[in-house]
């Protein structure tokens, strides 16, 4: 595993993505810096992107018997990022445990300084019942699945 630049204490694993974009208006409190829920919207997207490279298809991903949703979040704060500035994120599988996963996704700023960091838990449940449920029972009952391959990814990650 590869360090993040500037995260000396962070291990980036094989499977990540990495996204860019500038913050616009829209995304700012009154006084020009990026409003606190707009990094979990940035987090999601990345979310996705790390489902898209696992090789799956997110709007196959709602079909699927088992589904994940976010159970816990959480959002750190490290230095204020304007209008206009471009930030970095990188996102990847933190940890996989036997029924949820947790992301994390690092921002940085055009220097490489870390700006936030978000964690999101997301377990697995079964879509029919509401059942939390193992992942090991989705990679054997549906190993072909789209949220399988995003499993699969997370744990080899």
């Amino acid at each position: 595993m590869q360090k993040l630049p500037r995260l000396s204490d962070v291990e980036l694993p094989t499977f990540h993505v990495e996204l860019s974009d500038r913050i616009l208006v829209a995304d700012t409190d009154l006084s020009g810096r990026i409003y606190f829920d707009k990094y979990y919207r940035r987090a999601e997207a990345g979310y996705l992107e790390l489902i898209r490279a696992a090789g799956a298809s997110v709007r196959e991903i709602f079909a699927e018997p088992f589904v994940t949703p976010a159970v816990s979040s959480r959002c750190d704060y490290f230095r204020p990022i304007m209008v206009d500035d471009m930030v970095r994120q990188v996102a990847f599988v933190s940890h996989t445990g036997a029924s949820s996963q947790t992301s994390q996704h690092h921002f940085l700023n055009e220097a490489g300084e870390q700006v936030a960091t978000v964690e999101i838990v997301r377990v697995v449940i079964e879509a029919a019942t509401g059942e939390k449920t193992a992942i090991q029972r989705v990679l054997t009952e549906v190993p072909d699945s789209h949220l399988a391959r995003i499993l699969r990814a997370g744990v080899g990650a």
